[in-house]
């Protein structure tokens, strides 16, 4: 059950920036390139980006190898039930501020939303049929999406596995990959040679 949640997140994740890279070809920027907005939603969008690739290594480390195994609830899993998914969405904003296109600024934050609400539902149902009361009493106390700082708690110890970290960091670098891939459009847009088939406002 967990692993066929993974690959539908994965698929509908993918297709959803897939959507998104295409609509960055398709339509103008609302963002004209070198003025202060742009400079400024391209930094902010950046920022974001780096605040997911690290905050997704941190919440990794926690995990320990024991997702679905264990309820894992301390560190950043104190303060919400989802923070891998929060700091994901927190990125594909970036990804959305980056593209400075307000198609993909409006419609990719709030399609990855409706995919993780989604999702996040269908893994409760999994969870509470493993841990049981447990996993109920961890719900009464700790929201689902908006985290609650004043309830964050460190463990003594964590066990956290290398191999997992790695492929944090893998995925993290990975979140990086978008930036390049906008300028290159934004420039062949700029010199025509990308014509855009919708020009937005």
């Amino acid at each position: 059950m967990a692993m066929l949640l993974n690959k539908t997140r994965g698929r509908d994740t993918k297709v959803l920036l897939g959507l998104g890279l295409l609509a960055t070809v398709l339509t103008s920027p609302v963002l004209v390139s070198g003025t202060g907005g742009y400079l400024l939603v391209k930094t902010v969008g950046s920022l974001l980006i780096a605040l997911c690739a690290m905050g997704r290594v941190y919440c990794t480390a926690f995990l320990g190898g024991y997702k679905n195994q264990r309820l894992i609830t301390g560190g950043p899993f104190s303060v919400c039930r989802n923070p891998l998914y929060v700091c994901s969405f927190v990125g594909v904003c970036g990804i959305a501020l980056v593209s400075c296109h307000l198609v993909i600024m409006v419609l990719l934050p709030l399609g990855l939303w409706r995919v993780y609400e989604a999702l996040v539902i269908r893994e409760e149902q999994f969870l509470r049929q493993t841990f049981g009361q447990d996993y109920a009493d961890y719900c009464a106390v700790t929201p689902r999406f908006v985290p609650a700082l004043v309830r964050f708690r460190l463990p003594e110890t964590v066990a956290a596995d290398p191999r997992l970290l790695m492929l944090a960091v893998r995925d993290g670098m990975a979140w990086f990959f978008v930036l390049p891939v906008f300028d290159f459009i934004d420039y062949l847009h700029r010199a025509g040679l990308l014509t855009s088939l919708f020009r937005l406002p």
